[in-house]
């Protein structure tokens, strides 16, 4: 391992991983004002999603004490990724010139439809199902609620991630200069 080049400093991963750990920084880590471009946004929530999912792997190679210690690991990773990917987000959002409002729609939505399946998990366990039962009969009690939010969620997320693709404004907008 000691005998691998360095990374050189103007290499594209380089700069990927530089943007993903600038995010990361304690001044930029929940700060929500401001504006991010594109190339940080994009570069914090591909490696980010990398990172987080990463420990899933684990889960399903590891024996059954060491697949709790993964889980455990898994949430922390979630948990410490979740705001500064948030909050690059909202940058992201202010720099097209758009409210993060728009990202409260979308999770309204998707914390409604979590809310209503732990509700009808804990009924599931309450009877003492079989884990197999248990997804069939939250699947069977869930469906109609999904047929009502499946196209508002795909609609949101479409648009949400256009918002993302778009470039900055290229003038000052009221979040801030062009980055």
């Amino acid at each position: 391992m000691r005998d691998l080049p360095p990374v050189p400093v103007d290499s594209f991963f380089y700069h990927v991983w530089a943007s993903f750990c600038n995010c990361l920084r304690q001044e930029n880590y929940r700060r929500l004002a401001g504006r991010a471009g594109r190339f940080e946004y994009w570069s914090a929530t591909i490696i980010g999603t990398l990172l987080s999912i990463l420990p899933v792997i684990f889960l399903f190679i590891l024996p059954n004490i060491l697949t709790l210690i993964a889980l455990c690991v898994w949430l922390l990773v979630i948990i410490y990724l979740a705001l500064p990917l948030f909050a690059v987000y909202v940058r992201r959002l202010h720099d097209v010139g758009w409210s993060a409002g728009w990202i409260a729609a979308y999770y309204t939505i998707f914390a409604a439809e979590f809310a209503v399946f732990v509700f009808h998990v804990t009924q599931a366990v309450m009877y003492e199902f079989e884990l197999y039962e248990i997804f069939s009969v939250v699947f069977a009690e869930m469906l109609p609620i999904l047929q009502y939010t499946f196209i508002p969620m795909n609609i949101f997320s479409t648009f949400l991630f256009i918002l993302t693709l778009l470039p900055g404004n290229p003038h000052r907008n009221k979040y801030g200069n062009p980055v």
